[in-house]
């Protein structure tokens, strides 16, 4: 986060300034969320099958209700 303050509403610059104060600003947020990075990182460790037999079951479990 950088320090400068917001343009626009009186409100959010107040806001701004005290969480500088109480060092609660926060950081930057990440671009993918962790649950879908580690989605993407399980299905890369699996083998194509494996991901078919998971997407079978998980097509069955949908359509079983």
């Amino acid at each position: 986060m950088t320090n400068k303050l917001p343009k626009g509403d009186i409100n959010q610059r107040a806001k701004f300034v005290v969480d500088l104060a109480t060092k609660q600003h926060e950081e930057e947020p990440e671009k993918v969320s962790g649950k879908v990075r580690s989605g993407n990182a399980r299905a890369a460790g699996m083998s194509s099958t494996r991901r078919t037999e998971i997407a079978k079951i998980a097509a069955a479990s949908r359509w079983n209700k």
